[in-house]
């Protein structure tokens, strides 16, 4: 199956909205948004017969649904055969123009935001998508730029070496400069970086990432979580 990766917007389609449309006879895929469509496309250009979606595919009014879908994140991008990161902001053009200074892609809000940190490292193949579903380049080629935007070793993107022989502080650094909409989801993020789970419970605040780093270092015999 094909995934994507995206920033989320205001006019994101719901698994509410999937399911109105399903019961209308007359839907079809130019119903979906156009996010799930250009997926769609993408995915049959790959030859792969599924693509999954998560704002209309998570039941997000069902709080257990919610959870696991949450807590198993990380899994479902690595296991994905191909994920296209899709960048709303960047132009298409030439891989050559990627790497000027200033770039639309360096400047891409796609690098700053929480949820994408793991939808980046998780995948063996990233595909880079353009505004216009052009494909921009794929993670492997373009590791050692992705390194200097991100700070992730190219070695860890290109899976010469595992996240889990990167020191806890190395992996908080990854997300030292993203955001997230929730307070909560700054924790909820990193989990699968760490593989491990923490109860999801929105409301606590920065509680929860106290209770992250708890966590870690109740699995993980690694001190650099205090020079965090």
């Amino acid at each position: 199956y094909a995934i994507l990766s995206h920033v989320w917007d205001n006019s994101e389609q719901t698994f509410t909205d999937l399911q109105e449309l399903a019961s209308k006879e007359t839907s079809n895929y130019e119903d979906l948004s156009a996010k799930a469509h250009g997926c769609n496309l993408l995915a049959r250009e790959y030859k792969l017969h599924w693509f999954w979606v998560d704002a209309p595919c998570i039941d997000q009014e069902n709080s257990a649904e919610l959870s696991e879908a949450i807590s198993s994140m990380y899994v479902w991008y690595s296991e994905a055969q191909v994920c296209f990161a899709f960048l709303h902001d960047v132009p298409p053009g030439p891989r050559s123009s990627l790497y000027k200074p200033g770039s639309a892609f360096r400047c891409t809000i796609y690098f700053t935001r929480g949820w994408t940190l793991q939808e980046l490292v998780a995948p063996r193949r990233v595909v880079f998508v353009a505004a216009d579903w052009s494909v921009l380049g794929e993670k492997h080629d373009l590791a050692d730029l992705l390194e200097e935007i991100t700070g992730i070793s190219a070695d860890v993107l290109t899976f010469r070496r595992p996240v889990v022989a990167t020191s806890v502080a190395c992996r908080f650094s990854w997300a030292s400069r993203r955001k997230t909409r929730r307070i909560e989801d700054e924790a909820y993020c990193l989990m699968g970086l760490f593989n491990i789970h923490i109860p999801i419970v929105y409301g606590q605040g920065h509680e929860v990432f106290v209770q992250l780093q708890e966590c870690i270092l109740a699995r993980i015999c690694d001190h650099t979580l205090f020079a965090w």
